[in-house]
């Protein structure tokens, strides 16, 4: 009952006020009038009586000032009373306002974005019920260079037999489908499923329904589920459209289901999902990927443990499990890789997402340290009114919680401007190609807002309470100097140098985190790929089958007569290009540069056979046409390139890189023979017919050693599937319309996709580096400025506070540069000692990036050196201002002044 009738007082107080004032009016009347009445009862005159009373009460405002103080919700109302007191304070001081709103602005702005980012891609769940047991499985086979491994086929049925620790089992590929049958013919990103996909991710079509147990054996019905965008853009949002057929490469597909609107599967965008067309005799090629439910309870190192050892079991007695040409021995490496789908999705994100985050919690402390510096020299300005407060009685507890319910105000304005910064940030990010998963899902949700309001509150506290802090001390101590003239105590300078020293180290610990970074950025853009990548432009082909029947592996090479007709195509397309304006070469491969499309396999040298039992080298394989090197730039050193005379029946033929060649134990390749390690039919011997200069195009961060390649020719073994290099004489993107044309006039169901210039593919595979480098360089150039302002401002204050003693100087004959030398000296003073602790802080932290650095050590001399100049420099500049107009103080208007 006690706390009822305090929450109604309390309601009563808040949200009554006018009432309450009145009866609080009326009872001290009602009293006062009281004590009149027995004073006039008791003789006295109604003047004498009345003064009495008065003297008894100690006067009606301060008892109703005593009765205010402690009634319920007086903390509330004085809060409010303080926060209008600080509205009006910061409205007189609009120009301090504004610096100090938009440098929380930045440093809060950037930590929400950056959070923003960091919480949606490595702490937001997977938008799947009971996404913490779902994960990924692969195999690894380190021993024959494959450090992930996917599955076959009979790998996958196996698994799933036997498997105890998985609650369900499936398997995917991305692959993809020419559609046609509805308006011009597209390209389709598509995922190739097992049956229980959508079961593993408990999710539901919003239409029709999911692939039934078996819909994925040899010989069903083709069908298929569309994405929610596929089925808006090609059929209009229909809703009848469950039953219609699809022609995915020529085979007309069934929809059976429609994907919701908010289903999205955490990798490049999925079109058409379809079902596999599983058989345990299938046992290659290795294109599966596993994606299981743990069991409730069980762990996936458990489920690893398992895996591995059912796959040492059946590699130990069947080659075919493990596509080797040798048995797993006991001590073989082989063994599975059970990962947390969370950490497949994000896992390579997490290092440089987690720097930003660093970077930015820098980037707030260095704003922090500024607005800290710039409440302390406005503390100087309001010397009077702080005075005049403890003068009239405020206890210093009473100033502080004035001075930080000013800070509060501040936190917020900087805060509800740094969430318009975050949003607008955001919003610029989703647009870039930033190779950083689950972007488009980055939103200012309720726990980003959370979090803004948590950093919001910290910066408040971190800015605010050592000013108020020592505005107290020094009034309750009544240590205010030079009252109105602006000027600063001894101890007030020494922490504006404090403060000052905090921004530099904290700067030079950004600064060099982020010239490791850039100058690794720039070695690693510095290496030649071995090929041009200017004025060339690349994009893919698909040829369907012309009569499909049974299992389609779009990466399977094209059989027979429909292997004939791909070449044929591919032939026709190479000829028509090269006859087209503008265009100098014209080439195919199977994998393009820098988009990880590429094949490997073991390889066995004649006269270089591994030992019995043993595995064969396992190399990169590219199948080429006969103008891909030329178009690219990459020479033949020995020997020939390929020609139209290599095919299907002439003597089967390859060619290496110098990596390659290597291998032949300093003898000339060409002339040589090789053969894949599977392959020991006697026929299957290649002949080395040349050698050409070793490429990076797999990824340029693969190393300084190029990988070995070995090429085959494209006319020996056709491929649906494949890459176009087109080499132009201009722009390559200028020539696209044209080469879409004669394509289509080829065959017009056999669209061109993910069409972009050489240059782009190098840039998308360095999207997650630069990503990283742009916004480092965003938020050093901020605590530069930020540092450099917080330094001027300070010396600023320095020059105004010892007028007096620059006047003295001059007058005792100081010349200009003497003094323009001494102000300069104390600022560069100051920033020296900063970055003495930010070196330490240097060292201690860059180790962190040592995962990120290509070609450059962690404690590089020249990114040191560079940094400190820089920031020296920044200093000095900052301080000439002051300096200069220390210098100009005409001693006797100053002394006159004082």
């Amino acid at each position: 009952m006690a706390l009822l009738r305090r929450l109604s007082a309390l309601l009563r107080n808040l949200f009554r006020r006018p009432r309450v004032e009145r009866d609080l009016h009326d009872e001290m009347n009602d009293y006062l009038e009281g004590l009149v009445r027995e004073r006039v009862e008791a003789g006295a005159t109604p003047e004498e009586a009345r003064r009495v009373a008065l003297l008894e009460m100690g006067g009606p405002e301060q008892v109703k000032e005593a009765v205010r103080d402690v009634r319920a919700g007086a903390w509330i109302e004085a809060f409010f009373q303080d926060l209008r007191f600080g509205a009006r304070i910061l409205r007189k001081s609009p120009g301090f306002t504004f610096l100090a709103i938009l440098t929380l602005a930045l440093g809060i702005g950037a930590n929400t974005a950056v959070f923003s980012v960091v919480n949606t891609v490595l702490l937001r769940p997977l938008p799947f019920p009971g996404s913490e047991r779902l994960v990924t499985f692969w195999q690894s086979y380190p021993q024959r260079g494959l450090a992930t491994w996917r599955m076959s086929q009979a790998n996958f049925l196996a698994y799933r037999q036997e498997m105890r620790s998985f609650e369900q089992l499936a398997a995917y590929n991305r692959t993809g489908y020419n559609a046609s049958g509805a308006g011009e013919p597209a390209r389709l990103d598509a995922m190739s499923v097992s049956a229980n996909f959508f079961d593993v991710l408990q999710v539901r079509p919003e239409f029709g329904r999911a692939f039934r147990t078996g819909e994925d054996a040899p010989g069903r019905r083709a069908l298929c589920v569309l994405s929610h965008a596929q089925w808006r853009r090609q059929f209009g949002s229909d809703p009848g459209v469950i039953g219609k057929a699809l022609i995915l490469d020529n085979v007309p597909t069934e929809i059976v289901g429609v994907m919701p609107a908010d289903f999205r599967w955490p990798g490049p965008p999925v079109d058409v999902w379809v079902p596999l067309d599983l058989s345990p005799e299938r046992t290659s090629p290795f294109n599966l990927i596993g994606l299981a439910r743990l069991r409730p309870g069980v762990q996936a190192a458990r489920a690893e443990a398992e895996a591995t050892h059912l796959l040492k079991v059946r590699g130990a007695n069947d080659q075919s499990f493990i596509g080797s040409n040798a048995v797993a021995k006991p001590d073989s490496d082989l063994h599975a890789v059970v990962t947390p789908l969370h950490d497949t999705v994000s896992g390579a994100s997490r290092t440089p997402l987690l720097v930003l985050l660093g970077a930015v919690a820098l980037v707030l402390l260095i704003a922090c340290a500024n607005v800290a510096n710039l409440l302390l020299g406005r503390a100087a300005v309001r010397q009077r009114e702080i005075a005049m407060r403890f003068a009239l009685g405020a206890t210093r507890a009473r100033v502080v919680r004035q001075l930080m319910t000013e800070c509060l105000l501040l936190g917020a304005l900087g805060g509800a401007a740094g969430l318009a910064l975050a949003g607008w940030g955001l919003e610029l990010l989703a647009g870039l190609p930033l190779g950083i998963p689950r972007l488009g899902e980055v939103r200012l949700d309720p726990g980003v807002l959370a979090f803004t309001a948590g950093v919001g509150l910290l910066a408040t506290l971190l800015f605010g309470l050592l000013p108020a802090l020592r505005i107290g001390r020094l009034g309750s101590r009544n240590e205010w100097h030079g009252e109105g003239r602006g000027t600063s105590s001894a101890g007030t300078r020494a922490t504006h140098g404090a403060l000052v020293g905090v921004q530099f180290a904290l700067s030079l610990i950004l600064l060099v985190g982020t010239g490791l970074l850039l100058k690794s950025f720039h070695r690693l853009t510095a290496i030649e790929p071995g090929f041009e990548t200017e004025k060339v432009l690349t994009m893919r082909l698909y040829v369907p089958p012309q009569h499909p029947d049974g299992y389609r592996n779009p990466f399977a090479p094209a059989q027979g007569a429909e292997g004939e007709h791909a070449l044929a195509f591919y032939r026709s397309v190479e000829e028509r290009l090269r006859s087209l304006p503008g265009i100098t070469a014209a080439g195919l491969v199977d994998g393009l540069p820098f988009t990880g499309d590429l094949n490997s396999d073991g390889t066995v040298i004649e006269g270089h056979e591994p030992e019995p039992g043993t595995d064969s080298t396992i190399t990169p394989l590219l199948t080429v046409g006969p103008g891909y090197f030329r178009a690219l730039g990459i020479p033949v050193l020995r020997g020939r390139d390929f020609a139209d005379t290599d095919r299907i029946g002439s003597q089967p033929v390859a060619v290496v890189d110098e990596a390659m060649a290597k291998r032949w134990g300093g003898a000339d390749p060409v002339g040589g023979r090789i053969r894949y390690g599977w392959n020991e039919e006697p026929d299957a011997w290649m002949t080395i017919v040349g050698v050409v200069a070793n490429v990076r195009d797999i990824t340029i961060t693969a190393g300084q050693e190029p990988d070995p390649h070995l090429y085959l020719p494209l006319g020996q073994g056709p491929q649906r599937r494949m890459g176009l290099v087109v080499r132009t004489a201009g722009d390559p993107a200028a020539t696209a319309g044209a080469i879409r044309a004669a394509i289509r006039g080829i065959d017009p169901g056999v669209p061109p996709f993910d069409v972009q210039t050489l240059s782009q593919n190098l840039d998308s595979s360095l999207a997650r580096e630069r990503f990283t480098n742009i916004l480092l360089s965003l938020f050093a150039a901020v605590s530069l400025l930020l540092a450099a302002a917080g330094i001027y401002g300070v010396m600023s204050l320095e020059v105004s506070s010892r007028l007096k003693e620059m006047a003295i100087r001059i007058a005792l004959g100081a010349r200009p540069r003497e003094v323009f030398a001494l102000v300069l000296r104390r600022g560069t003073l100051l920033a020296v000692a900063g970055l003495g602790v930010g070196f330490l802080g240097a060292l201690a932290l860059t180790r962190f990036l040592k995962n990120l650095l290509f070609e450059v050590g962690t404690t590089d001399p020249a990114t040191y050196s560079m940094v400190v100049v820089v920031l020296v420099s920044v200093a000095i500049l900052a301080c000439a201002l002051p300096a200069r107009r220390a210098t100009r103080v005409d001693p006797i208007e100053s002394l006159r002044r004082e």
